[in-house]
């Protein structure tokens, strides 16, 4: 299948200029200044004009509970799981899946067989296993064990601290999941991610921080998120970054009390914050659980996917950072984070064929995943797909 997008004024996210992008099979096979499709091309290929268009890098989002979360009010509060169509309807090409505070009712054998669901619906979907703490959910009964032998889990995530539901992990307790986690990635050759939800206790970010300051090694394999969850804890993520880690930050956040991304950039950039350690994901179809004084369960709200285009294009809109820059929280960074910035996050010759084609005011006209045009003009174009 040849696919070529003509007349586009593509980013990498590094601004190229208007280009011929030209996909064969799954990767990106040429970029060319910006071509005249005609003769054999023509003929043989489908053909997409992109005139007045932006394209970008399909969009990663390294935090999604693909099977749903929550559950923290109770069985009625359950969050249903996701589908493929709500998924690339905002741009999302890459989803890495994972369980949160329930990886008991939710097991590994869901999320596995989900995450295969979708990357033969058209995108792809790594996994961690684990959840928020002990008995942390595995296939094997392994972590390290899960993370060598089973193809599309990366790590372990959503491991919780500074949270009341954690399992309030002392140092050497982490510092043993951390190692055996880098262990398990140095034999899979994997990117082997600690991915840590970061709760509201005052502790915050210092464990990670006093742990990776002692054992820099770690430091590229642990991704804290919900950094912005607080002033405090952006204050803490900039020291993360420091020491030369990257920190993530969640979209629609600000719904629960926190900053919101474009209130975060603004702070980390008058901190002269490297904006290149930062991305941006979604926590979707996790929960919002409002807590009282006494932790009981107040109300509960439900993350959406759809707060990561939302974010972008309000940070776009404020001019907070540039569009390069604001393009690469959900392309470029995220890809760095996880370990596969060879292959994706960029609109690059040999790359795989992951892009986005949007107007002017970012709303998302035709989405390609894996050279595979599979939303075009509001509707999903997967044959592969079932819808809800």
């Amino acid at each position: 299948m040849i696919t070529v997008i003509n007349n586009a004024k593509v980013y990498d996210p590094q601004y190229l200029g208007y280009k011929t992008v030209v996909l064969v099979g799954k990767s990106i096979y040429k970029i060319l200044d910006n071509h005249r499709v005609e003769g054999w091309l023509q003929s043989h290929a489908r053909v997409i004009d992109a005139s007045g268009m932006i394209a970008v890098p399909g969009f990663i989002d390294q935090h999604v509970h693909i099977i749903g979360g929550g559950g923290e009010g109770g069985p009625l509060t359950r969050i249903e799981e996701i589908s493929l169509e709500e998924i690339v309807a905002n741009g999302i090409t890459t989803v890495v899946g994972l369980l949160g505070a329930d990886n008991i009712t939710r097991t590994m054998e869901e999320l596995y067989a989900k995450a295969k669901k979708l990357k033969m619906q058209g995108i792809d979907c790594y996994i961690y296993c684990g959840g928020y703490s002990r008995p942390f959910a595995t296939i094997t009964g392994s972590l390290k064990k899960d993370i060598v032998f089973i193809d599309n889990i990366i790590g372990l995530g959503e491991l919780a601290v500074s949270d009341y539901r954690s399992s309030q992990l002392r140092e050497s307790e982490l510092l043993d999941l951390i190692a055996q986690v880098y262990t398990a990635s140095i034999l899979s050759k994997k990117p082997g991610i600690v991915h840590v939800h970061v709760g509201p206790e005052k502790v915050g970010l210092k464990p990670l921080i006093e742990l990776v300051a002692r054992f820099p090694k770690y430091l590229r394999h642990i991704i804290p998120t919900h950094i912005n969850r607080s002033a405090d804890l952006l204050q803490e993520g900039m020291e993360f970054v420091r020491l030369g880690g990257m920190i993530d930050l969640t979209a629609g956040m600000w719904e629960d009390g926190g900053l919101s991304i474009g209130q975060s950039l603004s702070i980390l950039k008058s901190r002269n914050i490297d904006l290149g350690s930062v991305s941006v994901s979604s926590d979707a179809n996790g929960s919002m659980p409002v807590f009282d004084s006494r932790g009981q369960v107040l109300g509960t709200g439900v993350s959406r996917i759809s707060a990561l285009i939302d974010e972008i294009k309000n940070i776009n809109d404020q001019n907070i950072i540039g569009f390069e820059q604001c393009i690469g929280l959900i392309t470029q960074n995220p890809a760095k984070a996880l370990g596969l910035s060879n292959i994706k996050g960029r609109i690059k010759e040999g790359y795989q064929g992951d892009i986005v084609i949007m107007d002017h005011e970012l709303h998302i006209h035709t989405v390609i995943a894996k050279g595979q045009v599979i939303f075009e003009n509001g509707k999903l174009k997967n044959q592969n797909s079932m819808k809800k």
